[in-house]
């Protein structure tokens, strides 16, 4: 049996005498994207480990709805196991998409894409020059890609297991143009655990610095409190519908007002202010802008914006990255290529510099502060409502 020492002094086992892991309650990303940001937000992930590693402090993730290349790369995600699975025949890997943590330290955290009982897969889609370097074996020679290597003894530490495969699957094409899968490589990347005790070090470092996380609650407790929360929340949403105050989509309808409510609470947001500033456009949740800068200001960013009738800017300065800005213009004349001003376009024809103002500061939001939003990424004219100059839907 192999041991790493903990920052507390503790010795854990991390091989044959597997860790503890949990997996959080709520995590998953394709039930419940919001849970699975707060998740994530709520320790250090394999992400974030990698980059301290690597960069020696946290970078912003472009944010996966606003990159082709990262929507490609979830798309691809299913045919990769798929194809990790027909080369491993021995291994049953289990796709993946829960926030796992260490009962001993859940602040540590991971999601890998999937894993057997003896294995990690870990899934990449990469342009031909960095597949070259995984199937040459130099690929750890580029900080790009230097990333992957931490991230995977992370989440090796995690589950206490020997072997990740990371299987980069080549892209091909262009973003004009589209994307088409090419070649795989199937990368072994065993333990390392001097890389481990690094990695530790890091993350603990780093988590001296943030809230500490409260231990997870064990089942018959999270059964207990949930129970308990959503008996309070069903009589909420009952109380609350009954007003005449409401938005229409909510006003009547108890089931409208959960679903803004969790989002609310997921977001650690008043549910009241959510209720005036979230939407359910097409099935999707969306939210004013203002609402968007409120959350990215929450979170510790600066946000400026400044524009007029015909043009409008917004900036963003994260707290943990001061010396890069993201920046986003948006001008009339880009609206009108983009198809945005038309006869039917209220806001865009009464509030032109609201508007602008709106598109500027939802766009960068995304570049650069998507943890802060908590998955809902759009305002409601993004996918196709009418809105006021507040941004507000207009039934």
């Amino acid at each position: 049996m192999r041991t790493t020492s903990l920052n507390s002094g503790r010795t854990a086992s991390v091989n044959t005498s597997k860790p503890a892991y949990t997996v959080v309650p709520d995590s998953s990303k394709s039930r419940n994207e919001a849970g699975w940001f707060k998740a994530r937000s709520e320790g250090i992930t394999a992400t974030q480990v990698a980059q301290l590693m690597v960069y020696g402090k946290l970078k912003p993730a472009p944010p996966a709805s606003a990159t082709p290349y990262m929507d490609w790369g979830t798309q691809r995600e299913p045919h990769i196991i798929e194809a990790a699975q027909l080369k491993y025949q021995g291994e049953h890997i289990i796709p993946n998409d829960q926030v796992l943590a260490r009962v001993d330290n859940p602040k540590y955290r991971a999601t890998p894409d999937g894993f057997s009982e003896n294995m990690i897969v870990e899934c990449k889609t990469c342009k031909p020059e960095y597949l070259e370097r995984f199937l040459d074996g130099t690929w750890k020679n580029l900080k790009n890609l230097l990333l992957y290597f931490y991230q995977v003894q992370w989440q090796m530490f995690i589950q206490g297991l020997d072997l990740t495969i990371i299987a980069a699957e080549e892209r091909l094409g262009t973003v004009e143009e589209g994307f088409t899968p090419g070649r795989i490589a199937f990368v072994e990347v065993p333990r390392d655990d001097d890389a481990i005790k690094e990695c530790i070090a890091a993350a603990d470092k780093h988590l001296e610095e943030v809230k500490p996380v409260a231990p997870l609650p064990q089942p018959a407790a999270i059964s207990e409190q949930t129970s308990d929360r959503l008996s309070e929340l069903e009589r909420w949403c009952q109380d609350i519908a009954a007003s005449t105050f409401l938005p229409p989509d909510y006003r009547g309808n108890p089931a409208n007002v959960m679903y803004a409510a969790e989002i609310a609470d997921s977001l650690g947001l008043n549910r009241v202010r959510a209720l005036n500033g979230l939407a359910i456009i097409s099935g999707k949740p969306t939210m004013t802008a203002d609402l968007m800068g409120e959350l990215v200001r929450r979170a510790g960013h600066k946000l400026r914006i400044s524009g007029d009738d015909t043009k409008a800017t917004a900036v963003i300065i994260r707290a943990d990255d001061p010396e890069f800005e993201y920046k986003c213009v948006w001008t009339i004349d880009r609206a009108k290529k983009c198809g945005l001003i038309t006869e039917k376009s209220y806001g865009w024809r009464r509030y032109p510099a609201a508007m602008l103002r709106a598109r500027a500061t939802t766009e960068v939001a995304r570049m650069g502060a998507q943890d802060a939003l908590g998955g809902v990424i759009y305002c409601p004219e993004e996918l196709g409502a009418n809105v006021d100059e507040s941004g507000e839907v207009i039934r």
